[in-house]
């Protein structure tokens, strides 16, 4: 495999190969480094977020209340100017689907809605509904599933249910439903 930012040459390829042999094998390492891009750039959207979400925070701390006047001036004017160099940074991964697909991720970021109006409300069965949707994400479900849910999940991108898994996991971490059998 080529070295990240080297141009891969075709001609330097296993001269034994016949010419469809070297094309497939230039394809399959574009391939790879293409994946690799990706999740690079995810990885710095990721990033991003989690700065922006650190500085907010931060400005919200009550410790802010223990420094002087001044002191807490020079502090919110640094941390605008940090969040206004963050958000400088745009980070566009794009997701090509078709029609079907696109409806699919609707219904589905419809449902995750619902569910988390649901979340913020506190609900008593709210965590038996969490449990099912997140089960519905899962190849090997350790409970009963949201058949509804499942059903326009799968008709998603493998990448959109990659991103949809991995919410569900967050907020069964956050509401501590992973602590609890999802059985019943």
């Amino acid at each position: 495999m080529a070295i990240p930012g080297e141009v891969v040459d075709l001609e330097s390829s296993n001269n034994k190969l016949n010419c469809g042999e070297r094309l497939l094998t230039l394809l399959d390492e574009v391939e790879k480094r293409v994946e690799l891009l990706r999740e690079q750039a995810t990885a710095l959207d990721n990033e991003k977020r989690i700065l922006l979400t650190t500085l907010n925070e931060v400005q919200q701390s009550p410790d802010l209340l223990k420094i002087s006047h001044a002191e807490k001036e020079e502090f919110h004017v640094n941390a605008e100017r940090l969040i206004c160099r963050c958000l400088t940074v745009e980070i566009v991964i794009s997701t090509p689907r078709t029609t079907s697909q696109e409806q699919a991720l609707e219904r589905v970021t419809s449902m995750m809605k619902d569910l988390e109006k649901k979340v913020a409300q506190d609900r008593e069965d709210t965590k038996k509904l969490l449990c099912t949707f997140h089960n519905a994400c899962l190849p090997e479900p350790c409970g009963p599933i949201n058949q509804k849910f499942q059903s326009a999940l799968i008709e998603c991108t493998a990448d959109d249910q990659k991103k949809i898994r991995k919410k569900m996991e967050l907020w069964v971490k956050a509401s501590g439903t992973a602590e609890t059998n999802c059985d019943s």
